[in-house]
């Protein structure tokens, strides 16, 4: 007895028009959604939503704060010039203001205790910017008998200051990363022309970075996958289009799946990244199966109807 996917293979032969509309249909659903499809390169992606161990990472958060740190790295042989801790404050100012930003950690925010004429005074060492070489030779060296400042804010030779920016992780969303990297690009672009060396480093830069080498992949490994595919069904069945029909029904289960994702609002994780690779190899199996079982048969006289019948028994 014919079986179920035999019996559904027939009812495409029989009803072409509808099914091809049918396809068409899905396909075109399925591309309204995709441009909503979403990388997430998180930890937190891959974990389990109940998992007693985010349930504690997520009361440690709410002890302890963010975790989510970026280091904002400024090296220049003349640092402290009144010019340039001017850019530098008006940088950290707007990091500041920054929505998704909890607080930076720096010489502008850090607390200089220091007593003078009997009052004692808390502003931050940067509070006002040092007018000449003397007042920033003794500031630096002030910073640098905080053991909290030395070598953790500020070099030991004053040419290198870093600045904490510590992120509100409850206002994390997908899109996160990309939106933090691209305001701190964007804030720290003047500073670039004025220092020597300037750059941020922290869990959303790899991030970013990680989501933008997997977009990379996917443009190298599919266009290989799909071409070596093609390579293997030209040889293997003798016909260009024989081997293109796989290719097909591939193309279009990537796009369904990846559609889906985007309407169901799923994103794309490290794991499920190897999604659209794999059904284009893997799911191509099948359709070989069917492709070899027909041509066999039509080889050998059979007619069409009768071979595409053959084949579904199979």
């Amino acid at each position: 007895p014919q079986g179920k996917m035999g019996k559904l293979l027939l009812t495409g032969v029989n009803h072409t028009r509808a099914v091809i509309t049918l396809l068409v249909l899905l396909t075109v659903i399925a591309l309204y959604f995709l441009p909503g499809l979403r990388l997430e390169i998180t930890a937190e992606g891959m974990m389990v939503k109940d998992d007693p161990a985010r349930l504690f990472y997520e009361r440690t958060l709410n002890s302890f704060g963010s975790d989510n740190v970026t280091i904002v790295y400024l090296e220049d042989d003349n640092l402290f010039d009144a010019h340039k801790l001017g850019l530098i404050k008006e940088a950290v100012n707007k990091l500041n203001k920054m929505v998704l930003v909890e607080k930076t950690d720096s010489l502008f925010s850090i607390r200089y205790l220091r007593t003078i004429d009997d009052f004692t005074y808390t502003s931050p060492y940067l509070d006002s910017i040092p007018q000449d070489s003397e007042q920033a030779a003794v500031l630096k060296q002030a910073a640098l008998i905080n053991p909290l400042i030395k070598k953790n804010l500020l070099s030991e030779d004053g040419h290198v200051m870093a600045i904490n920016v510590h992120f509100a992780t409850k206002r994390y969303f997908r899109g996160f990363d990309e939106e933090v990297s691209s305001q701190l690009e964007q804030i720290l672009q003047p500073l670039k022309a004025e220092l020597g060396r300037v750059f941020f480093m922290g869990d959303p830069y790899v991030r970013n970075g990680i989501s933008q080498r997997i977009h990379d992949d996917q443009k190298m490994i599919l266009p290989g996958a799909i071409l070596l595919l093609i390579i293997a069904l030209a040889i293997s069945l003798r016909r260009m289009q024989a081997a293109l029909i796989p290719l097909l029904t591939a193309g279009l289960s990537v796009i369904w799946i990846l559609g889906l994702m985007a309407a169901l609002d799923i994103p794309v994780n490290i794991m499920s990244s190897v999604i659209p690779a794999l059904l284009i190899i893997i799911g191509s199996t099948e359709d070989i199966h069917l492709l070899s079982e027909y041509l066999n048969s039509y080889r050998q006289g059979v007619s069409r109807d009768q071979a595409i019948k053959l084949m579904s028994d199979n």
